[in-house]
């Protein structure tokens, strides 16, 4: 074959071979884009032994109608908590919990919502139904975020003030968190507790009043601060 054929023949395959590189380089980076943020929580796999403790019955739910919605709802509050770049947090569903509502391990960063209190909402308005997702969900922020080790009232009060900021910076309006803890009954009956059980006695203590004034404080700080949190 001539030389100056195969140089051009050379050529030619490169020419392709380049081409085949840039029409494929745009398909490489859609490929590593992020999914929407409720796809980049962890899905929680395990029964937190604080809630096997108390419910023995306890066992995952994979399908409730609920759970994208909730994961939905977590990934709007995480984004505005202030954690480190990289911490990610788990969540999962758990049935067979007598009226438990939610709890977290910040060991794990893991956040478990009761299948019950999700299936309570279901016929509630969205708009409805993400504030109360919302303030749950806030409360066990806070414990993962203050890196809580056990409950006690103090932790419980810092908890809700997490919260409440957290909240408030996501969008929603944390004057409809203070009003609504207006509807819980004595003893404090508050998102996360669960009358009775062991685990929750480090609410026993704590009154409507005290709760009240405790997220309008951090209601207030929270609405100076702004919604970047200066």
């Amino acid at each position: 074959m001539p030389e100056a054929q195969l140089r051009r023949r050379v050529l030619m395959a490169g020419l392709l071979g380049l081409a085949c590189l840039l029409l494929a380089a745009p398909l490489a980076v859609g490929a590593e884009r992020p999914g929407r943020p409720e796809e980049r929580l962890r899905r929680l796999v395990l029964v937190p032994a604080e809630t096997r403790r108390e419910f023995p019955e306890a066992t995952l739910v994979r399908d409730h109608p609920l759970d994208g919605e909730a994961r939905t709802v977590l990934a709007r509050l995480w984004r505005v908590a202030g954690a480190r770049a990289g911490r990610l947090v788990g969540l999962g569903i758990v049935a067979g919990t007598r009226g438990f509502q939610a709890i977290s391990v910040p060991a794990v960063d893991g956040i478990w919502l009761s299948a019950e209190y999700l299936t309570r909402l279901q016929d509630l308005p969205a708009e409805v139904r993400a504030r109360k997702l919302a303030r749950v969900l806030g409360h066990e922020l806070g414990h993962l975020l203050a890196g809580h080790e056990r409950h006690n009232e103090t932790n419980e009060l810092e908890a809700e003030r997490i919260g409440v900021r957290v909240f408030e910076r996501a969008g929603f309006d944390c004057a409809w968190w203070v009003a609504s803890l207006d509807e819980i009954v004595e003893p404090a009956e508050a998102p996360g507790h669960a009358p009775g059980l062991g685990w929750a006695e480090a609410w026993a203590g704590l009154t409507k009043a005290v709760l009240i004034a405790n997220a309008e404080e951090a209601c207030r700080a929270a609405k100076a601060a702004g919604p970047a949190g200066r």
